[in-house]
């Protein structure tokens, strides 16, 4: 009886929804690639989420240091992207706490694609508020809200979280984007991940196989 138990419980593990944690920047041009190309094409699949649980975190590269007892963000592309993960990090908040923890899944990497997809350079803070302000048609947040908790306490502890769980990876992130599959990082699946997430979902999930599975092409 135990070794039954064991094994249903083994089942039922295997059968649990992937995971897939993507860092990313908010003006790295291969992030943007990759959210407007496999990124785009996994959270549109209908019932993506029936098999993967994709969660979006906006720090990437970015360097931090106490200053005079402040935090001090230096980021790959600038201030401007270190504004623009802020933007991205507090809709992706606002988004939750309208929704709930699981409704807003698929919504979170929404809205950084829609921010992403929006604004064009030259890049300044004005592109991301104007993002902000375009993208609220679509998502479930206010605009004037995020832009302000980008300037805030508030936007600055989401900030130092996403720092924590990215400095913190093992092994450490060597670029962007860097995806983790399942909480374990190897090159292999972070690659398959990039390229194509749905494939890459399709491929390792042991559950019932949306039906975009059997028609996705290569």
């Amino acid at each position: 009886m135990k070794q039954l138990i064991l094994a249903i419980l083994l089942i039922i593990v295997n059968c649990g929804r992937l995971t897939a944690d993507i860092y990313v920047e908010s003006l790295c041009p291969y992030c943007m690639m990759f959210i407007k190309d496999s990124l785009l094409t996994a959270i549109t699949t209908p019932d993506i989420e029936q098999m993967v649980h994709i969660r979006l975190i906006p720090y990437g590269n970015t360097k931090r240091k106490i200053v005079d007892g402040k935090w001090v963000f230096t980021c790959q592309h600038g201030e401007v992207e270190c504004y623009g993960d802020l933007i991205e990090l507090c809709a992706q908040d606002s988004i939750v706490k309208a929704l709930g923890t699981v409704a807003a899944e698929i919504p979170k990497a929404g809205v950084v694609h829609c921010i992403e997809d929006f604004i064009q350079k030259p890049y300044t803070n004005n592109s991301f508020v104007e993002a902000a302000q375009h993208c609220q048609q679509y998502y479930p947040y206010e605009a004037n809200e995020v832009i302000n908790c980008a300037s805030s306490a508030y936007g600055e502890l989401l900030h130092l979280i996403a720092a924590d769980e990215t400095d913190n990876l093992v092994p450490k992130h060597k670029g962007v984007p860097w995806a983790v599959a399942n909480k374990q990082y190897t090159e292999e699946t972070g690659d398959e991940i990039i390229n194509n997430l749905l494939r890459w979902a399709c491929n390792n999930y042991d559950g019932e196989k949306i039906a975009a599975c059997y028609t996705q092409q290569e």
